[in-house]
């Protein structure tokens, strides 16, 4: 929903028309700010439809479909406030940026790790598989999974950040690496509008 993107609030999916008499929209839950993430919960129960759908993420949706059910999906996005961009989504630390893309990293043997046999590689009855999936499926999202493991070598980075994030079409600016001008921009927009507030503030005093 563009309102929701012009405050730097990332969607993640919305409602088509295979959701019967319910439209709803969708959110990363971690690229909210505290504030949002408090408006969310705020949210009355009686007239905003509030679940999760997609692991990481938070849904607020209303029982109508069409116009009517897009002008009160406006309603409740108004509710919200201006934030600035997210982390992972718009931009990477520089540490992250540099492992992730310049090789900035050495890997080293996971002490933790533990290995696992696929489960279709046990001889298990039904209610054995079905206890073995859910330990497995744990393992497979644990660091327990991975045999080795990356930290930061900072001593392979040859050249000056900004010259790695615009070799990769990013911008490096306040200990921050953007992953495009679209969401540095956005960025920006963010620092004008309290920037702006802030002016509207002192005139108010």
């Amino acid at each position: 929903m563009p309102r929701l993107w012009q405050k730097n609030i990332y969607t993640f999916m919305v409602s088509d028309h295979l959701n019967e008499n319910v439209c709803w929209i969708e959110l990363y839950i971690d690229a909210l700010s505290e504030e949002n993430k408090k408006i969310y919960q705020d949210l009355d129960p009686n007239n905003v439809i509030k679940f999760s759908y997609h692991q990481g993420c938070i849904n607020f949706g209303v029982n109508s479909v069409g116009k009517d059910g897009q002008l009160k999906l406006l309603e409740i996005a108004k509710m919200f406030k201006m934030q600035d961009v997210p982390v992972h989504l718009a931009y990477l630390t520089p540490e992250e940026f540099l492992m992730q893309y310049c090789g900035c990293y050495e890997e080293y043997k996971n002490p933790n790790y533990r290995f696992m046999k696929s489960p279709w590689e046990q001889h298990l009855n039904i209610k054995e598989l079905k206890e073995y999936l859910k330990e497995y499926s744990k393992w497979e999202n644990s660091e327990e999974s991975v045999e080795t493991l990356k930290r930061f070598a900072p001593e392979k980075a040859t050249k000056p950040i900004h010259e790695f994030s615009a070799q990769h079409g990013m911008i490096y600016d306040n200990d921050r690496v953007y992953l495009s001008a679209f969401h540095y921009n956005k960025h920006l927009n963010y620092i004008k509008y309290t920037f702006e507030e802030e002016q509207k503030s002192n005139v108010l005093k």
